[in-house]
């Protein structure tokens, strides 16, 4: 891979490029290796995303034509980052009972939510050393509520692994995101699992990136949240 300094370089000649002959600075990086090129279009898009007027759409078209997985997840954390402070998305979810819920009727809580699907070992992980022993935590006193959002499409699946235990217990708030085309997950990105993600009791995106996954590093997050 090209040193920082090289890359500096590759940008700034991007950005004249266009300047000079027209375009975006993007379209100027397309004649580089795939990797280097992925590399570039993050860099650029990462020191200049306050400048840029159409910012959005471009973050957008670069996380949707980007391999490199370290640029994907640079250009996600970017992208989410920008959205914190924001009415969260009021989709409708469904319970185990097939009941409709929405995340507005939560509100007055902060909510730490927990994206996981049915086979995913870092899931289950995270529940069982992590948010289990916290909801126990919170459980007495707490204006915290956990929500455990399945990506599952297969209901009768994600009722299966509801009961394992492995996943989520009686502890949390169990819902599912009950149809393909259900805004949530492309909203905020969320493309690998598990994810979690922090409401406010306002119901705003309180912090999407740079959660700690470790018990006590989470539990000083949510700690923090119930403060401000």
């Amino acid at each position: 891979m090209a040193s920082p300094r090289y890359m500096d370089f590759l940008v700034k000649l991007a950005i004249v490029n266009a300047r000079v002959n027209g375009g975006r600075a993007i379209d100027h990086m397309q004649s580089y290796t795939p990797l280097l090129r992925d590399r570039l279009m993050t860099k650029y898009i990462a020191d200049n995303l306050k400048r840029l007027p159409d910012s959005e759409f471009l973050l957008n078209r670069v996380m949707s034509a980007v391999d490199d997985p370290w640029a994907l997840k640079t250009l996600q954390e970017l992208y989410l980052a920008q959205h914190a402070g924001e009415e969260f998305l009021d989709v409708e979810l469904e319970n185990e009972k097939g009941e409709r819920i929405h995340i507005s009727s939560f509100k007055g809580k902060v909510l730490v939510l927990d994206f996981w699907i049915t086979g995913c070992r870092a899931c289950v992980g995270l529940f069982q050393s992590t948010l289990k022993p916290l909801q126990e935590q919170f459980k007495k006193g707490g204006n915290v509520e956990f929500i455990s959002i399945s990506a599952d499409q297969n209901r009768e699946m994600w009722l299966k692994s509801l009961h394992t235990g492995k996943y989520t217990d009686e502890n949390a708030q169990n819902l599912r995101i009950p149809t393909k085309d259900n805004p949530l997950l492309s909203k905020y990105k969320i493309q690998s699992y598990p994810s979690l993600l922090l409401i406010d009791e306002n119901g705003k995106l309180l912090k999407s990136t740079g959660i700690p996954t470790e018990k006590e590093g989470l539990s000083n997050v949510i700690k923090e949240s119930m403060d401000n």
